[in-house]
């Protein structure tokens, strides 16, 4: 028992010095690379728009509704005060959230959904002008996919791994 604590303790060393060898923009680009390239192999050809670009960070090419903005949001599963916000007057029609593994977490986890589903589930934040969810709460699954629910109590596991694009919760 010892033993396996130890390898967990040395393990979560490892995550812990692997996230201190980049930046927070090379996080952020590493992530955005991630979801165009998912986006991509799932039929959904994508790129990365020029850096800095406000509101989105890749547009892909989704056959049934044109091309679609998406913000993309990089964060590691560290703590309970990691959070994503976006302003109200950022552009996108879709938030992605890429979540990396941290101390605890060895699974990294993508989050697509459109921007309705992320303003509904998600709490106002007066201090970034926008709105914000805490990062450990997208795991959370709906009561039903058909429930209105708040940011308290609702995450976003019905819309992981979404490369589609589809609106409709799995």
């Amino acid at each position: 028992m010892v033993q396996a604590g130890r390898l967990v303790w040395e393990l979560g060393q490892g995550l812990r010095r692997r996230f201190d060898r980049f930046t927070k923009k090379q996080m952020g680009d590493a992530g955005e690379m991630l979801v165009a390239a998912e986006l991509t192999l799932q039929g959904i050809p994508a790129f990365i728009v020029p850096s800095q670009w406000r509101g989105f960070d890749v547009v892909g090419q989704c056959p049934e509704r044109g091309l679609q903005r998406i913000s993309v949001k990089t964060r590691n599963f560290g703590s309970s005060r990691n959070f994503v916000s976006y302003n109200d007057e950022d552009e996108f029609d879709w938030l992605a959230i890429v979540v990396l593994p941290a101390t605890t977490r060895y699974k990294r986890r993508i989050f697509i959904v459109p921007r309705e589903v992320a303003n509904s589930r998600s709490y106002e934040s007066p201090h970034w002008d926008g709105r914000g969810i805490h990062v450990h709460k997208l795991i959370r699954w709906p009561a039903s996919p058909s429930d209105s629910c708040s940011h308290v109590d609702c995450g976003l596991a019905d819309y992981e791994n979404n490369f589609s694009l589809s609106v409709t919760p799995r």
